[in-house]
């Protein structure tokens, strides 16, 4: 059992915001495909609504995506902001994290429940989907990292792509394989994070 716990949290330790991307898949494109499919559809959500959507950007799709930011960013951009928008730029593909809030609310009508309820878990099961697309990219040998441009790119998104307007934007996930490892964070005392009580 150790052993099972070791490697799952080895598993947990490659996942980091790595900007360190290039233009090319440690997957086959139907693989990968089947792997993210694989992850949206047994992604918990609250009530089994499964309100999560996602679009995946592939090609001169995603480097549209990337071009058009740093076309609308106010000049002049930070070096630290370039360097993550190139990563994107340069990425083998991007994914466009959305609620569809059609669905969630209607949910909560039925139920005769909140709809600031079902709002809020909608966003936290959106949020379980990137954090298993994240562990699972980064096992499979991607550099990813997460980018939270949405009031920039939603109406563009929504036009390019034909994303319906019910589709609440909340995330992108840029990624490819990866020429190096990310710089290592720092971490508080688990002490600070973790209280027991016995």
């Amino acid at each position: 059992m150790k052993t099972k716990m070791h490697e799952f949290l080895n598993i947990i330790k490659t996942r980091h915001s790595n900007y360190t991307i290039v233009n090319q898949s440690t997957l086959e494109e139907q693989d990968l495909i089947h792997f993210i499919g694989e992850c949206v559809k047994y992604n918990p959500s609250a009530f089994n609504i499964q309100s999560s959507r996602i679009v995946l950007l592939l090609g001169k799709q995603g480097k549209h995506l990337w071009e058009y930011v740093i076309s609308q960013l106010t000049k002049p951009i930070s070096e630290s902001a370039l360097v993550k928008l190139n990563s994107c730029l340069n990425a083998y593909a991007t994914i466009l994290f959305y609620d569809d809030t059609k669905v969630t609310i209607q949910e909560a009508r039925q139920r005769n429940l909140r709809e600031e309820g079902f709002a809020s878990w909608a966003l936290q099961a959106n949020a379980m989907l990137q954090h298993s697309l994240w562990l699972g990219l980064s096992y499979l040998d991607y550099a990813v990292n997460i980018q939270h441009y949405n009031t920039l790119i939603e109406i563009e998104a929504r036009n390019k792509y034909e994303i319906p307007d019910h589709w609440q934007l909340i995330a992108q996930m840029s990624f490819g394989k990866f020429t190096k490892d990310a710089q290592k964070h720092s971490y508080l005392p688990i002490a600070e994070q973790l209280f027991i009580k016995r």
